[in-house]
């Protein structure tokens, strides 16, 4: 049996936990890619590389965890000191080194699905550079997912966009396609879920597919 999750996140990551416990099952994760605060800026601004922590943790939740304690505790080390490194995570630093060794984001996925013993595929929904933007009913217009991530007690989102055309990764077409089941949630509407419907491909796919789509509601609302 196929199953795909959507997402990427926290939220995400407790799903996939939960289901690779089930050894008769083909899991695929498609991770988004536009988380711009702390540690990801930097990916993005200085090394102009995609973001990496929910890659990081899909990484982790797949994992054999067994076998890979130590790589476990290194890839979710963050350092809480130190000029140029605090708040940074070693796993995205170690992820960035990859990318440059390998000449590609992929292809130190897929070195790190090997460390790990990963069961499982770990699918970027996207390769563009893209931002989330949101307008309020207020009037006003804030650009980047970690700002929209903090949610105003007196305005709500009308609009709901990326800042520029995003193409779906094949592999993540693929995953879709093939799935018996597809997953959302759970995770925030706005910087888990509905960044990855944007993306030009999914929805299409998703509204073709004959797979069972499951919505995971979080437990509690949010502001905004």
């Amino acid at each position: 049996m196929n199953i795909t999750v959507i997402g990427g996140g926290t939220g995400s990551t407790v799903v996939l936990e939960g289901l690779k416990k089930y050894k008769d099952l083909n899991l695929s994760v498609i991770v988004g890619m536009m988380d711009d605060g702390g540690s990801n800026a930097t990916v993005r601004d200085e090394f102009g590389l995609l973001p990496l922590s929910d890659v990081r943790k899909s990484l982790l939740a797949l994992s054999d965890s067994s076998n890979n304690e130590v790589w476990r505790k290194l890839f979710l080390y963050r350092f809480s000191e130190g000029n140029g490194f605090k708040g940074h995570t070693l796993g995205n630093l170690l992820m960035i080194a990859m990318t440059d060794i390998l000449g590609s984001e992929l292809e130190a996925i897929e070195m790190f699905k090997n460390l790990f013993n990963v069961r499982g595929e770990i699918l970027p929904v996207t390769f563009d550079s893209v931002r989330l933007v949101a307008e309020y009913d207020d009037g006003s217009k804030v650009v980047g997912e970690h700002y929209i991530d903090e949610p105003s007690k007196n305005k709500n989102i009308v609009n709901f966009y990326l800042d520029s055309k995003a193409d779906a990764f094949e592999g993540a077409i693929k995953s879709i396609r093939n799935a018996d089941f597809i997953v959302l949630g759970p995770g925030d509407l706005y910087t888990t879920i509905l960044p990855n419907i944007l993306v030009t491909g999914i929805k299409e796919e998703i509204k073709k597919s004959n797979a069972k789509l499951v919505y995971v509601s979080n437990l509690m609302s949010k502001i905004g």
